[in-house]
């Protein structure tokens, strides 16, 4: 059986800062945001959207640095907490990400009905997507 790594490469750093900010906030509101601010307004909102996370960011670098361990937010949370707090933490991280897939998949099936000779430019063939 391998072992975790314990450490972070600059390509994983970009991918979870890729991730979190883009997430499915951009599936679900970009036509809104194009149709209200215009292309300046979407750049300068994520370009803002970036600068606020910076200081999440380098919290996260500094956890990293002080606790390599695999457990994310878990282990953090055990470092400071009685071990019951630990395990709740686990498992509403858990159950965070999995909330997250069908707004994905709204989010998808939204954007999909706008695309002109798109699969699923019919309303009813796009529910059965989602």
């Amino acid at each position: 059986m391998t072992t975790l790594a314990r450490k972070l490469r600059v390509a994983d750093y970009f991918a979870l800062a890729f991730g979190t900010m883009v997430g499915a906030g951009w599936l679900v509101l970009m036509d809104d945001w194009l149709g209200r601010s215009g292309p300046l307004g979407a750049i300068l909102g994520f370009a803002l959207g970036g600068v606020l996370l910076l200081p999440i960011g380098y919290v996260y670098g500094q956890w990293v640095q002080r606790l390599p361990d695999a457990a994310g937010e878990a282990a953090y949370v055990a470092q400071v907490f009685p071990p019951v707090v630990s395990y709740f933490t686990g498992w509403m991280m858990l159950l965070a990400y999995f909330i997250v897939c069908p707004w994905e998949a709204v989010g998808i099936r939204s954007n999909c009905i706008a695309l002109p000779g798109s699969p699923c430019s019919c309303r009813d063939s796009c529910w059965a997507l989602a």
